[in-house]
């Protein structure tokens, strides 16, 4: 696609000096990245509410907010709800469930965990499930609350945009559309056509029933033991790390053995990464060999993006800057999950 702007000559005249010092290969690997790094700007909720975030904002005080996240020791009754079976989260384009690729935007586990465990919170009075608006509305309010503390925590500590622990939670300043976004993305939700989307359906840690023809949500047998694993914010009262690692070690077993298209996505971009490709233009181009036909540019690159934010948020990869690019590497975990993924002989996507 082709776009003409007219751009003033003075800034022409500043790109040509820095394409001549070799920092950029020419001016449309200019555009690209600029036009990325907007991209990336604009669409990150945490830096439009840094801006106007003062130390009044936090509507709760963070003991109060972390309790209704602790792990109860008590011995409460949990009633699991049964899986969702693949036809109930296949999309109608797909045909094996190893194709599925979680959205884009589902880009970290936290909030994942965060919902698991409050939903867990919630249920343990012997109910197997609770009306979904209520959960949604409940695990909203308790995740802006929780968002907003740990943006502080993040800029206590300096973290980077991909290092930090308030990603994904509801704190944009239009609380409406950060609350849907959160649920749609972060919890799930049922299609019109009655197939179910969002991280915790897709994972397989929760499910949907109709209920007085009301939809209730209820926790599975593996969301509930991803629930009780320790995590080192909520039950620690640790704030150097997001997720402990036995959360890490299960939601990769977890994956293996019940969510395919995520173990597909990691194996595919892993492997790519240890065969020396390791700038995000790159892999897309790679990907785009492999993935739907149908797969636009732009929908490649957000579900890599998306992709690439879990794996480094999990270990398995890291990342440096060469300039103004970005690469990934391996890390030891990676390089052993990957010939995990290889030994278990799933069946994973071709041409990589």
């Amino acid at each position: 696609m082709k776009i003409v702007s007219n751009i003033q000559p003075e800034n022409v005249r500043k790109i040509q000096e820095l394409i001549g010092k070799k920092s950029y290969k020419d001016i449309n690997e200019f555009v690209r990245i600029a036009v990325e790094n907007q991209l990336s700007l604009e669409l990150s909720e945490t830096n439009q509410f840094n801006a106007r975030l003062s130390s009044s904002s936090l509507t709760s005080d963070i003991s109060s907010i972390i309790e209704k996240l602790r792990i109860d020791n008590s011995n409460s009754l949990i009633v699991e709800m049964s899986e969702p079976e693949y036809k109930d989260i296949k999309p109608s384009a797909v045909i094996e469930e190893k194709d599925i690729w979680i959205w884009g935007q589902i880009n970290k586990i936290l909030p994942v965990k965060f919902n698991t465990r409050y939903l867990f919170n919630l249920l343990k009075d012997g109910k197997e499930s609770i009306d979904l608006g209520e959960f949604y509305r409940k695990a909203s309010e308790l995740g802006r609350d929780f968002g907003i503390a740990m943006l502080h925590l993040d800029k206590q500590n300096n973290r980077k945009r991909d290092e930090r622990f308030s990603t994904g939670f509801p704190i944009g300043e239009e609380k409406s559309k950060s609350f849907a976004r959160f649920c749609s993305q972060f919890i799930g939700f049922r299609r019109t056509d009655e197939i179910l989307s969002g991280a915790l359906f897709i994972l397989k840690l929760a499910n949907l029933k109709l209920e007085n023809k009301k939809l209730h949500i209820g926790i599975t047998k593996s969301g509930l033991q991803f629930a009780k694993i320790r995590n080192p914010l909520f039950d620690e009262n640790l704030t150097d790390k997001n997720l402990s690692e036995e959360e890490i070690n299960f939601y990769l077993n977890h994956i293996i053995q019940k969510v395919p298209g995520e173990a597909t996505t990691f194996y595919l971009i892993l492997n790519l990464i240890n065969k020396e490709v390791r700038e995000g233009y790159d892999l897309n181009i790679k990907i785009k060999n492999i993935v739907p036909s149908t797969w636009t540019d732009d929908f490649i690159n957000t579900q890599r993006v998306g992709a690439i934010s879990r794996l480094y948020e999990l270990g398995l990869i890291t990342k440096s800057k060469t300039g103004k690019f970005v690469n990934f590497d391996m890390s030891d975990r990676g390089r052993e999950y990957l010939e995990k993924l290889k030994q278990d002989k799933v069946k994973y996507a071709n041409n990589t």
